[in-house]
């Protein structure tokens, strides 16, 4: 009898255990060319268009009878590989003013790491998240960028010179719990932390591809918390796995040097502005009217090349633009 006892104590025990590991939380990466209107898990784009990027934070496999209110909180750190800064790829700055801590308007005169609304083409931390100020008198600096050795785009506090600084430095989405944020609770197991948005160099023609991701090592320890009551004196602290972490994929379009004009993408500056001209690929006497205006009035549109035959811009228009354009042209795509 007590060896019967002890096996089903101890099924038991493996049954819970088994409940308890089956709760996982993913941390997704998506990206978008209409400035946030839809998101996809991979996007194909010309040079020139803006991306923007946003990190979900989704809890699955929840067992039954478990209550979890919504996302407590953790600390990361975004990257984007194959970051080119040299070759003309920029980052959006991130929206201002932003909210309070009670999600009501400031009036700040330049970014100071407030969270933000989720609107389309809006940047920087979602509100309720950014409970927790990250400005520059925070322990961790203002919330901004950094491009790593390795051609990594990464988001972090401005004391975060390098992803293992001090981790606590990164990225830090938090909402105060239920009691206390009162309406502003965000009560749900999907919740859209974090925004950025890039504007990839208008002039490369060789394809490329870019990954955004939440690398798990540099995440305050590796984990992220779940609200388990109102009060928030319970909380459910999840690791991260690897296979938690479900990166996006920005491809690249190759363009052909001579094809300049034919379509249109939203413009980076954001919603409301006029769509702007870029490639189609194909060359034809569209792109040769376009590049002779541009040329005669001198303007960088038509900086091609800097004499080197590699289309490389120098920020001047002259005769090697219209050298290099003619070729590219005679060839097409």
């Amino acid at each position: 009898m007590n060896s019967l006892a002890s096996a089903i104590s101890l099924a038991a025990t493996l049954a819970t255990t088994h409940a308890a590991l089956a709760q996982h939380t993913r941390v997704l990466c998506e990206v978008s060319d209409n400035y946030g209107s839809t998101w996809r898990d991979t996007l194909s784009v010309w040079p020139g268009q803006r991306v923007d990027v946003r990190v979900r934070f989704e809890l699955v496999d929840v067992p039954a009878g478990l209550t979890v209110l919504g996302f407590a909180g953790a600390t990361y750190q975004p990257t984007l590989t194959n970051w080119r800064p040299a070759l003309g790829d920029t980052r959006s700055l991130f929206s201002f003013p932003g909210l309070d801590q009670g999600c009501g308007p400031t009036f700040e005169t330049a970014y100071d790491g407030r969270h933000i609304r989720d609107f389309p083409g809006m940047t920087g931390r979602v509100a309720p998240f950014g409970s927790g100020g990250q400005g520059t008198g925070s322990s961790c600096g203002v919330l901004t960028h950094f491009v790593d050795p390795t051609n990594v785009l990464r988001f972090a506090g401005s004391k975060n010179t390098t992803p293992n600084t001090n981790p606590a430095w990164g990225v830090a989405s938090a909402q105060q719990p239920q009691n206390l944020a009162q309406t502003n609770f965000v009560a749900s197991l999907n919740a859209t932390v974090f925004k950025y948005a890039v504007t990839l160099a208008p002039r490369t023609t060789a394809p490329r591809q870019l990954v955004a991701s939440v690398p798990r090592q540099w995440m305050s320890g590796g984990i992220a918390k779940w609200y388990l009551n109102a009060l928030g004196t319970s909380v459910l602290n999840l690791s991260i796995r690897d296979e938690d972490i479900v990166p996006a994929t920005i491809l690249v379009h190759e363009r052909c040097p001579g094809d300049l004009i034919g379509g249109t993408f939203p413009n980076p500056s954001g919603p409301g502005s006029p769509n702007i001209p870029g490639p189609d690929g194909s060359v034809n006497i569209d792109d040769l009217l376009y590049f002779i205006v541009e040329f005669r009035a001198g303007r960088l549109a038509a900086d091609l090349d800097d004499g080197s035959g590699e289309g490389v811009q120098d920020q001047a228009v002259t005769i090697e633009d219209l050298l290099f354009f003619l070729v590219h042209f005679e060839q097409g795509c």
